[in-house]
């Protein structure tokens, strides 16, 4: 992992928070979703911070909540020392140049009826990056860095296959030059040999620009290959963070237990206990109280359906909340 430049980090999120009301046709309130709740965790320079869990637990809701795609309902997320949750509209748009995205659908995420080259061009004419002719320079360096030719400006993203698609997204989210890109499960929708190329890609860009990712994803192996470290999501709330390498080697929760032991091995004769949990996720409209994940946790002890688990350090840099490290320090 890279070594952090400053002793400050590049994004300190501090009780994220999202919860989207339920309304009738009328307008009346009928309920609340609890998307996200009380989310941390800190982004140095020049790492990957890897975010994975199964699909409804918030991983994306936290992503675009950063560069406030999403409104946040609480917290703070101070970058470079400056909370984006409470910037004005003008201050987040410059925010905006130093924090880009790279969206799961790469067709979608591409506006059909504009050219490859126009695309590139919008967000630095957005930000008043550079003059047409150098913003048309630009373009053209960013497409040859990530594999195409010149002629591919002129073209249309319908005339481009998935993993093409989303290397032209990439293409965009350099051209401003970020700091900071959060890549939304990027590359879940390509094949798998696709996937590998784009994953090699953008840590080839990760060195050559100095760049800091904030991956989501729900493919473990994709997330231990990428990332320098990992946090683990159920029902909107981190319940276990470590270096990779830490995690996917003694996983303390029990459900990044049962996470990995559903992971293929690349081995075929060798073995795995499999964690199998009983029963399906809770409603986010209606989570249970104490820990979130004991309707289904094999180890679950009265305590753990009414008290809230703290976070604890049970070894450097690894972090759990589970009341069976009631012991390590908190």
């Amino acid at each position: 992992m890279s070594s952090p430049l400053l002793d400050v980090p590049l994004l300190d999120v501090r009780g994220l928070s999202k919860v989207y009301e339920i309304r009738s046709t009328a307008g009346r309130l009928r309920g609340r979703v609890r998307a996200v709740h009380d989310v941390s965790f800190q982004l140095w320079r020049g790492e990957t911070y890897g975010l994975v869990g199964e699909s409804g637990c918030g991983k994306s809701t936290t992503g675009r909540a950063l560069p406030r795609l999403v409104e946040p309902t609480g917290g703070e997320a101070l970058f470079e020392s400056r909370d984006v949750f409470t910037l004005s509209r003008s201050e987040l748009r410059g925010l905006r140049k130093k924090i880009q995205m790279i969206f799961q659908d790469p067709y979608s995420s591409l506006n059909p009826r504009k050219r490859v080259g126009a695309i590139l061009e919008e967000a630095m004419t957005i930000h008043r990056i550079l003059d047409p002719a150098g913003r048309r320079d630009r373009a053209f360096q960013m497409l040859e860095r990530v594999g195409f030719s010149e002629e591919h400006y002129y073209r249309f993203p319908h005339e481009f296959s998935g993993g093409q698609r989303q290397r032209i997204g990439i293409a965009r989210a350099l051209t401003v030059s970020p700091e900071l890109i959060i890549c939304d499960e990027p590359v879940s929708a390509l094949d798998v040999s696709i996937q590998a190329q784009v994953i090699n890609m953008l840590r080839e860009l990760q060195r050559e620009f100095g760049l800091t990712y904030f991956f989501i994803s729900h493919d473990l192996s994709v997330i231990r290959h990428i990332s320098d470290r990992v946090g683990v999501m159920y029902l909107g709330e981190l319940v276990e963070e470590a270096p990779t390498a830490s995690l996917y080697a003694e996983p303390k929760h029990p459900y990044t237990q049962a996470l990995l032991s559903a992971v293929p091995l690349a081995r075929p004769r060798g073995r795995r206990e499999r964690v199998v949990l009983s029963g399906e996720v809770p409603s986010a409209a209606n989570p249970p109280g104490g820990c979130t994940f004991h309707t289904r946790c094999l180890f679950a002890m009265p305590r753990c359906a009414t008290e809230v688990p703290a976070r604890r350090t049970v070894s450097e840099g690894h972090v759990v909340a589970c009341h069976l490290y009631e012991g390590a320090v908190a």
